[in-house]
């Protein structure tokens, strides 16, 4: 199954975050991930793997969890804030208690490939260039790298 790739970018966010250092010292919130990554990539019933069974279980019964995948998720750029409270910075939000509305929360969009024309010359039947047609290639984003997360599930082992 494929799954959204772990960026460098998304790591360094991660490393340097004091709220996520400080929401892992809690040992019950490590034991869930660790029930949740320890679980097969196998699919299970369906299209999904036991991991992702597993992860949805998990949010399930500990909204917490789920209220914690969600932070972690905008932490990294894989989900962003729909509505901006008093140009609330992402750290003033990442702290807010259990009990406090995150708000609406949206995939980020993954750049696409734009089109490009590229003009090739027509030749007659003496070799001579007379008009040009056109046709379509795509190009890549700058953005768009072998790192760039692709449509999915979470499955980052």
């Amino acid at each position: 199954a494929e799954g959204w790739k772990i960026t460098k970018e998304m790591m360094d966010k991660m490393d340097n975050c004091e709220w996520l250092q400080s929401e892992l010292e809690d040992g019950g919130l490590r034991q869930i991930i660790h029930q949740v990554c320890d679980s097969s990539n196998a699919v299970a019933h369906g299209q999904n793997t036991h991991q992702e069974v597993a992860l949805e279980q998990a949010k399930a019964k500990y909204p917490n969890f789920g209220r914690f995948m969600d932070k972690l998720l905008v932490l990294t750029g894989v989900l962003e804030r729909q509505e901006l409270q008093d140009d609330e910075e992402l750290d003033d939000w990442l702290e807010r208690e259990n009990d406090e509305e995150l708000g609406p929360l949206a995939l980020v969009p993954i750049p696409c490939r734009k089109k490009r024309k590229i003009e090739t010359p027509i030749r007659d039947e003496d070799d001579t260039v007379t008009d040009s047609g056109s046709s379509d290639e795509s190009e890549s984003d700058e953005s768009d790298t072998s790192e760039d997360s692709s449509t999915g599930s979470e499955d980052n082992t």
